[in-house]
């Protein structure tokens, strides 16, 4: 019966050492703050129980050579059930702490790259997401395609009624985009003021272009509804798209944002509301 505990007391250590393991990892990857200490104090009570456990397998051998009861000391087990719950407590508190530090982080990620008002990607992030794309383009031989998508006469919307009613607009084209372009892949940014960028992996330049026809019409035959200055209103607005497909053979992703750019130009000059591809 002595062999059998020594076999689970081995293991229990080997479980404990992992721990320790797991937790020097965990130091290792946060920033130096009071987390990183707390999280020190956990290690403190590893290598308590870790002593703990030595020093029961040694009674233990001493007590292999013997058919007697083990001899532990009167005040051996109640002491390790006191740190023990101190253990349990601390794990959890560290846990839902280093949660909350997780949660925190990841809304200020999530806001680092995203448009406070659309909701859609910022322009920043839209510099790291073309760069990956295009290598992951050029490495696959896949196609990548870029609208520029602009708002017509939006001006005239603001001055009419007014800059909140604007940023209301702006959130329901952002919203229509989306709603067209559902695939994970697809990303959509805010390139400026009432300019929108949408990236179309592993779309070609036609398919890309019937995508940007139903943008178009989409926003082009349902006016936005919204309340300006304590009246509900109607206004209906046009975009104008510019397709550019890359060319990972002979240019950089910026030259292929340059030309959908002049694309969206010239469907301005002729006329607006309309794709140019």
């Amino acid at each position: 019966m002595n062999l059998l505990y020594c076999a689970l007391v081995f293991a229990g250590t080997a479980a404990l050492l992992c721990a320790l393991w797991a937790v020097a990892r965990i130091q290792r990857m946060l920033p130096n703050t009071r987390l990183v200490k707390a999280w020190h104090v956990l290690s403190g009570f590893i290598l308590l129980f870790i002593c703990s456990y030595f020093f029961y397998l040694i009674v233990l051998c001493k007590t292999c050579k013997t058919a007697d009861v083990v001899a532990v000391p009167e005040m051996f087990i109640p002491v390790v059930f006191f740190t023990g719950g101190v253990f349990v407590l601390i794990v959890c508190e560290l846990f839902s702490t280093t949660a909350e530090k997780l949660v925190q982080f990841n809304r200020l990620e999530s806001e680092s790259i995203t448009d406070p008002l659309t909701g859609t990607y910022n322009r920043r992030h839209m510099q790291y997401c073309l760069e990956g794309q295009a290598a992951f383009a050029r490495r696959n031989k896949t196609p990548l395609t870029l609208l520029l998508i602009d708002l017509d006469h939006f001006k005239a919307v603001n001055d009419t009624y007014g800059h909140l009613c604007g940023d209301n607009i702006l959130c329901q084209v952002a919203d229509s985009i989306s709603a067209v372009a559902k695939r994970d892949i697809d990303m959509v940014f805010r390139y400026g003021g009432e300019e929108f960028l949408l990236m179309l992996p592993q779309t070609p330049l036609l398919g890309a272009a019937t995508v940007a026809e139903s943008i178009r019409s989409k926003i082009a035959q349902a006016p936005f509804k919204m309340e300006c200055n304590g009246h509900a209103v109607e206004v209906r607005c046009g975009v104008s798209i510019g397709v550019g497909q890359y060319k990972p053979e002979s240019e950089d992703i910026m030259h292929c944002l340059e030309r959908a750019d002049s694309k969206l130009y010239l469907a301005k000059e002729q006329g607006r509301n309309r794709v140019v591809w």
